[in-house]
């Protein structure tokens, strides 16, 4: 599958025709240019995704064995995180390869002789990811901002604030100024039996 000038000009055609932004047209026209075209059926993908998983396997299986002479019944839980944890993700990495390898075979089964629709597709799918992935890494910023705001407005509620002017620029009262205040104006003076002062209004409580 060999791509010509005219062809180029063909796939520019569609891409101008898709309902895309500007930018998302000129990012899909990116990618058709640096998309290479496989020369036979792509099946490598299979065997690095098998070995891969067989690794995790393998390990868990390991981990499971070197720990077992030295857990008793009731100390079990040591390794079952990790052996759950390398076969889980031995069967993610098997799915999602097997997955991948299905997509490449359809495009290059389905538009085997059309250079044109085999580079658009691919560009098509790899710009959907990256839209996945812009999408998830500002999900991921959201939810730092909402967890910060979710703590600040529990910190602002923990603040305490002047009961007469609303002001949380207040300091505590020191055990000296109580005790000053005992000595000057007895029992009954408003600093000794106080826990706080407004800084604002002058307030104690």
């Amino acid at each position: 599958m060999n791509t010509t000038n005219n062809d180029f000009n063909e796939i520019l055609s569609k891409v101008n025709k898709m309902n895309l932004s500007f930018e998302k047209k000129n990012r899909l026209i990116e990618i058709i240019k640096i998309t290479n075209i496989p020369k036979r059926k792509p099946f490598l993908n299979f065997f690095i995704v098998f070995s891969t998983s067989l690794i995790f396997v393998v390990l868990s299986f390991v981990i499971a064995i070197s720990c077992a002479p030295t857990r008793t019944n009731t100390d079990i839980t040591g390794i079952t995180f990790p052996v759950i944890f390398f076969s889980g993700m031995a069967i993610i990495i098997f799915l999602h390869g097997i997955k991948q390898i299905k997509n490449d075979r359809y495009l290059y089964e389905n538009y085997n002789n059309n250079a044109n629709e085999y580079k658009l597709q691919i560009a098509i799918r790899k710009l959907n990811k990256e839209k996945q992935v812009k999408k998830e890494e500002i999900e991921r910023q959201q939810k730092i901002q909402n967890e910060k705001q979710v703590k600040y407005k529990q910190n602002s509620i923990n603040i305490p604030k002047c009961p007469t002017c609303g002001s949380t620029n207040i300091r505590k009262i020191s055990t000296t100024r109580k005790v000053a205040g005992v000595i000057g104006f007895g029992l009954l003076s408003k600093t000794a039996k106080s826990q706080f002062e407004c800084k604002n209004c002058g307030y104690k409580w």
